[in-house]
């Protein structure tokens, strides 16, 4: 009976040591380069209620119709292990000209962020998107970490290129 209990103590010991390994927070910071684009990305967290489905992609005129809360500072967040996080990409264009930009498949550094253990659905699918003249473009997108990841301290980089006017 004696052994039968340190065995147990020690399975449990080993899964609570795996578990506090896997329960530190992955660092993720999004990072953006332009084109022939003038103007910038924001991240923002989305407004939870109602939840917002990803990729879903609008223009509006009226900031209240843009469904975030707050910004995130340099574009910096953190994911837990297992999770996903949905954020909210804001592009705002104050020309009287409408804005037309694509983004080249993001990169990953360390290039570990590249593999299986991220799913990013993000605003890298081919698509030409379209801002308006004096609009406000919104797109919800999702990272999805992995319950196992090695490196801690992903950078995530888009590079968006503006697309001429097709008239």
């Amino acid at each position: 009976m004696r052994l039968v209990k340190i065995i147990f103590l020690t399975t449990l010991l080993d899964g609570a040591w795996a578990m506090g390994a896997e329960t530190d927070p992955i660092h993720i910071h999004l990072q953006w380069q332009y084109s022939e684009l003038h103007a910038q990305m924001e991240v923002y967290e989305p407004k939870t209620k109602p939840r917002q489905r990803v990729w879903k992609t609008r223009s509006v005129t009226d900031w209240a119709r843009v469904p975030v809360t707050k910004r995130l500072d340099d574009a910096r967040f953190d994911i837990m292990p297992g999770t996903a996080k949905r954020l909210v990409l804001v592009m705002r264009n104050d020309t009287d000209q409408p804005l037309r930009f694509m983004a080249a498949p993001h990169e990953a550094e360390p290039l570990g962020g590249k593999d299986a253990r991220f799913r990013f659905k993000c605003l890298c699918v081919h698509q030409t998107f379209v801002v308006g003249a004096h609009q406000i473009w919104f797109r919800v997108v999702e990272l999805r970490a992995a319950p196992s990841v090695i490196d801690k301290n992903i950078t995530l980089t888009h590079t968006l290129m503006g697309v001429p006017d097709p008239t």
